[in-house]
Parts: structure tokens; sequence; C-alpha cells
């Protein structure tokens, strides 16, 4: 599974939000157990790059879970990875 965030799903939650919002400019929305994250897609061909986040909440031990889309609109909602697949996920 590669390298896992150790610190608490509040605190991996808190930080992926700022960083997402203040660093990277993406429209973020805190909830007590998720991050939803704003997509804006190009209106000529309906598709935006996810890389960007999709990696960033890797690198917080997030998945994203679910989320809406329509025309060039959307919203990604994201957990801690132990939430979704259970704690086994934490373990090599």
């Amino acid at each position: 599974m590669g390298n896992v965030d150790i610190r608490s799903a509040e605190e991996r939650l808190d930080a992926f939000a700022e960083e997402l919002s203040e660093v990277q400019g993406w429209d973020v929305e805190r909830h007590p157990s998720e991050v939803d994250v704003g997509v804006l897609g190009d209106e000529e061909t309906l598709t935006t790059d996810l890389r960007e986040v999709l990696q960033t909440g890797h690198d917080y031990s997030l998945v994203a879970f679910d989320g809406q889309f329509g025309n060039s609109v959307g919203t990604l909602h994201f957990k801690p990875v132990e939430e979704v697949y259970g704690e086994t996920a934490n373990k090599d």
C-alpha cells in the first residue's frame, strides 16, 4: 500500500482541506467525517484533470468514495481510507 499518513483521521481531513483550498485553489467544504471538493470542468470538452486532487488525497491517506457530476461541475467526497476499507488498510 505504500506510505500511510499516521495522523488521526481528523488531522488528515483538516490538512487535506487546507492544502486543497489554500495552496491548490480548489473549492472545499469540510464536514465532520469527510471533505467535499468542488470540481469545475472545461465547458467545451466537459472534462477536467483530477490527478492533482486524487494524488493529494492519496498523500493524506484519503480516498474519493463518492461524487456527483453534471455538465461541467461536480463534487468528490473524500474519507479516510480506514473508514472506507476498514482498519486492515493501514497494514502493509
